[in-house]
């Protein structure tokens, strides 16, 4: 039995009936005595005694097993002696005894029945496999025999294109030996408002040609939203090899750029206040809607290689984002094209042989991988990559030594995200940027999203002070493993973090990128079938014909759901519940086409015979998404560069001759606040009271919210 409370602890948490309180209370009451035992000094107290945290789990344990034969005892005497008189004794013994102890046994059966059931799903999801694979290649056959020898040539002249121009040459061959005219040119489909849009074009048209600011910005306002219409559908892709939609699409997204810096224009050149006002109004709330563009790279051990790929495509054509995010073997190229200013990025990118030579993470050999995974459970060592990861980080020591994510951000201007997972099963995913870890150096949270278990052991983020420029560990020690376990592609963090409203994923992840199959076809891919009757164009057809396209989403969709279905009753083995139930997409998903022998390179270094194909591959799949990038980026680059030139004119602030500094009178100069890391960029109304010395001119509204 329990021993009542000290009158301190009964006065404070009355006894529940059995003389036990509850946990809440017990923890409540744990603290303050704790307080007063320490600020006391003596021994352990009387309360102390009381709230022992090795006692109270036996406790309640015997108090639960106390109730459990208390309910036995009197549901076994009412069944007997009431109307189950006639019955067996054994029938009572049974039927009472499960149902008073049946949830005792709970976690009994969870341990019992997890791996029957696991088994039998994995069989079920095995055999699915097996129909998927032989489906999908069936249609890839089908696809190859029907196609002409002259499509056949075009196709390889696709995948083996050295620039852009020469690929869209061959695409737009491609389309023309197809007709893709016709339909680019027809209004007409269910994928999109064409009337709408139709009238948009017009009213936007209209009101330039006549001067009226309030009328265009009255048609911009309906223009704002990031998939207006529907224009953004990717079926509206998905119908010609270059990519590109309906001309009336094209002709919609470039009247909204050339409206915004219309508009834009004409507020400049007004002396309207109503006309300023509404301008930046408009094209701040715009911006806020219409959110950024971010590339988010996959891991995928050495196949990450085909990122570069991605990067050199991008970059080339003037479509690379501010904001990247990189994820285990994503976060080398992340952090190789955020480190890095315009100039040195395409020094170094462009090099295959300085690629060659700096990626070598996998140099140890078998059996020295063996030997040290006998001795430490791990077959790499974190410091050896990195060391590695240093040059990727441009971190030299004629430059910046040990750089972390603000002075990476400071270098270059461009946003680096990397994600890493805390270790623990139901942990959630951690994403490192500029704003939420400025002072974590960049190579050990490449190594972080990088440590994927049995290769490298967890390891914890390291910090540099800003003042001293001392690496320590970070405060708390929490360690870390790979990234891409949870949250290959995060989506949902770079929503919240940048605002992120369109994610252009590339995804090289071995175990799903080939299960990223459009059954409609996708941008730059359209499908091969012919469509179905009364159907307008390709965007209508099923790859395959719609029997086999149904079968294949069944079964990619029921082996998904099976494999979430053992992650949500906590069935599936460690952390594989969560890799295999997380989403790998983003808006648009970049899928270089691998090769068989890509999953014997898994954990194999680049060589000189096989970085031109990774990067080839990549910059062939980046160019079929180039013309849906652009889509959206001309009208996201219009409203930026109209939201800074509306932005205010920086305000002169007048010092007051009654609170001077030392050494200065009242005729110190006049301090400007700059836009950037100006002197009075701190500034706000709140802050400007706290200092006497600094105010501000109440004409030149320096510090009023211009929305943006």
């Amino acid at each position: 039995m329990c021993r009542p409370p000290p009158p301190d602890e009964a006065s404070a948490v009355p006894p529940g009936p059995t003389g036990l309180r509850s946990r809440s209370a017990s923890a409540a009451s744990q603290a303050p005595s704790e307080g007063r035992e320490s600020r006391s000094g003596s021994g352990t107290s009387t309360s102390n005694a009381y709230i022992n945290k090795e006692l109270l789990p036996a406790e309640f344990g015997r108090f639960y097993w106390l109730t459990y034969f208390g309910n036995y005892a009197v549901v076994y005497g009412v069944a007997r002696n009431l109307w189950l008189a006639a019955s067996p004794r054994a029938y009572y013994v049974a039927s009472t005894l499960g149902f008073t102890m049946w949830p005792r046994f709970n976690r009994v059966t969870y341990h019992i029945l997890r791996w029957p059931i696991l088994v039998i799903v994995y069989a079920f999801v095995f055999a699915e496999l097996l129909c998927y694979c032989a489906l999908r290649l069936f249609v890839a056959f089908a696809e190859f025999a029907v196609a002409t020898p002259k499509h056949r040539e075009l196709r390889h002249a696709l995948r083996h294109s050295k620039d852009y121009e020469t690929w869209l040459a061959c695409a737009r061959a491609l389309d023309s030996s197809k007709g893709v005219a016709v339909w680019q040119s027809d209004l007409r489909s269910t994928r999109y408002n064409w009337p709408f849009v139709k009238g948009l074009i017009a009213q936007l048209r209209e009101a330039r040609a006549s001067d009226d600011w309030r009328a265009v910005a009255v048609a911009l306002r309906l223009c704002s939203r990031p998939n207006v219409g529907g224009i953004m559908a990717p079926q509206l892709f998905s119908a010609t090899h270059t990519g590109d939609p309906k001309l009336v699409v094209t002709d919609f997204v470039e009247e909204i750029a050339a409206s915004v810096r219309w508009l834009t224009a004409y507020a400049l050149a007004s002396e309207d206040a109503a006309c300023v006002s509404t301008a930046r109004e408009l094209l701040g709330a715009a911006r806020e809607s219409y959110g950024r563009t971010v590339l988010s790279l996959s891991g995928g051990g050495a196949l990450g290689t085909y990122h570069f790929g991605v990067v050199r495509a991008l970059l080339t054509e003037d479509m690379l984002p501010e904001t990247i995010c990189g994820t285990s073997a994503g976060s080398i190229i992340s952090v190789f094209a955020c480190c890095r200013t315009r100039a040195e990025l395409e020094e170094d990118l462009y090099d295959d042989a300085k690629l060659v030579r700096y990626l070598r993470c996998f140099d140890r050999s078998p059996w020295a991988c063996l030997k040290s995974f006998l001795k430490t459970g791990h077959a790499y060592d974190g410091g050896e990559w990195m060391d590695i990861a240093k040059w990727f980080a441009n971190d030299r020591p004629e430059g910046v030594v040990d750089m972390t994510f603000a002075e990476a951000y400071a270098r270059s201007k461009k946003k680096l995200a990397i994600t890493v997972h805390a270790k623990g099963k139901r942990a959630p995913p951690v994403l490192l940027t500029h704003l939420t870890s400025p002072h974590v150096t960049i190579v050990s949270a490449v190594v972080a999203t990088a440590a994927v278990p049995l290769l490298i052991a967890p390891q914890v983020l390291l910090e540099k002070d800003p003042e001293t420029g001392v690496v320590a560990p970070q405060a708390g020690g929490e360690a870390y493993i790979d990234g891409s376990i949870v949250h290959d592609i995060p989506t949902v963090g770079l929503k919240e973090a940048f605002n992120a409203k369109f994610v252009v994923a590339s995804q090289v992840n071995p175990h799903f990128q080939p299960m990223l199959y459009s059954t409609h076809g996708a941008a730059g891919e359209p499908c091969r079938w012919s469509p179905s009757f009364g159907a307008l164009s390709s965007e209508d057809a099923w790859r395959g014909g719609f029997v086999l396209a149904a079968l294949e989403l069944y079964l990619r969709t029921d082996m998904v759901n099976k494999l979430k279905f053992l992650a949500d009753i906590d069935a599936s083995p460690g952390w594989s519940g969560k890799m295999f139930a997380q989403s790998f997409e983003g808006t648009i998903t970049i899928t270089p086409r691998l090769a068989p022998v890509d999953y014997l390179n898994l954990f194999s270094n680049p060589t000189p015979g096989n970085i031109g194909r990774y990067t080839r591959e990549g910059r062939v799949a980046t160019y079929q998404k180039m013309a849906m990038l652009r889509t959206r980026l001309s009208v996201e680059r219009a409203l930026n560069e109209g939201c800074d030139a509306l932005r205010p004119k920086p305000a002169l602030v007048r010092a007051s001759s009654d609170h001077g500094f030392a050494g200065h009178g009242a005729d110190r100069p006049r301090m400007r606040r700059l836009g950037g890391a100006g002197a009075l960029d701190w500034a706000t109304p709140s802050t400007i009271s706290a200092f006497p010395d600094v105010d501000a001119d109440p004409d030149a509204h320096c510090f009023d919210d211009d929305g943006l």
